[in-house]
């Protein structure tokens, strides 16, 4: 398992050092504020996408991907845009809420 959260673009150079069954990350905006997301720290879904295209290019699969930390005001926008890169990608992303239980 490997978690992130507040991490912008750029994790990449993980990659290189882990291979996990689950990634656990955050998407707190929406897509059109990926520039100031960017600047703060966050990931929207798009820049999520560009991660885990990365990823998969790196080690040749997708772990399965829980999303957190997800920005009240945008929560039903946010989740048809990581529902839209989940399809794109051919991954396995859900959204993680309060008193999940997951199991490895």
């Amino acid at each position: 398992m490997f978690y992130t959260s507040d991490t912008t673009v750029g994790i990449s150079d993980c990659w290189q050092h882990i291979s996990p069954q689950l990634l656990i990350t955050e998407v707190i905006g929406l897509n059109k504020y990926e520039d100031w997301l960017r600047k703060a720290g966050h990931l929207s879904a798009e820049l999520l996408k560009g991660e885990l295209t990365q990823f998969r290019q790196l080690k040749g699969y997708l772990p399965r991907i829980i999303v957190i930390h997800i920005g009240n005001p945008f929560e039903q926008k946010i989740k048809e845009e990581v529902a839209q890169v989940a399809q794109e990608l051919g991954a396995d992303i859900s959204l993680g809420y309060e008193d999940m239980k997951v199991t490895l």
